[in-house]
C-alpha cells in the first residue's frame, strides 16, 4: 500500500507537469476552432503532453520494478526470500543472490528498451 500511494504521488506530479508544460497558446487556438475543454485535452494538450511524460514515466515505472523487490508484503514468495531459503538449505550463498541480480536487470533493460521504444514511436517529427 505504501508503495502504491507513493507512486502514485509521483505519477500524478509527472501528469500535472506534463500538462502545465503546454503553452496556454495552444488552448486557445483549440478553442478559436471551437473546441471544448474535453476536445482540447484528448486532442491537443495530451498528445504533445504524453510525449514529454513519457521519460519519466518509464523512469517511475523502472523505479517500481526495483523498489517491489524491497517491499516483503507481497503476499507470493518473494525472490529474496528464496534465495535465503537456498543459500541456508544448500550453503551456496553467491548462487542464488547472483540469479536474482540477472533476473532484475533483465526485466530493468526490458522495461527501458520499451519505454525507449515508446519514446521513438511518439517523438516529435524533426524540423530541418
Amino acid at each position: 500500500m505504501a508503495l502504491s500511494l507513493n507512486a502514485g504521488a509521483y505519477i500524478s506530479e509527472i501528469f500535472r507537469a506534463g500538462i502545465q508544460s503546454i503553452e496556454r497558446g495552444q488552448s486557445y487556438a483549440a478553442a478559436s476552432l471551437g473546441m471544448n475543454y474535453s476536445l482540447t485535452m484528448r486532442y491537443v494538450v495530451l498528445p504533445q503532453a504524453f510525449r514529454r511524460m513519457l521519460p519519466p514515466l518509464g523512469n517511475e515505472a523502472i523505479t517500481l520494478l526495483k523498489d517491489s523487490s524491497l517491499v516483503s508484503a507481497i503476499g507470493l514468495a518473494e525472490l529474496a526470500y528464496a534465495a535465503r531459503t537456498v543459500a541456508g538449505t544448500y550453503a551456496r550463498y553467491w548462487e542464488p543472490y547472483i540469479t536474482i541480480s540477472v533476473i532484475y536487470f533483465a526485466m530493468t533493460i526490458c522495461l527501458a528498451l520499451v519505454v525507449a521504444r515508446l519514446e521513438n514511436k511518439y517523438s516529435a517529427p524533426h524540423r530541418r
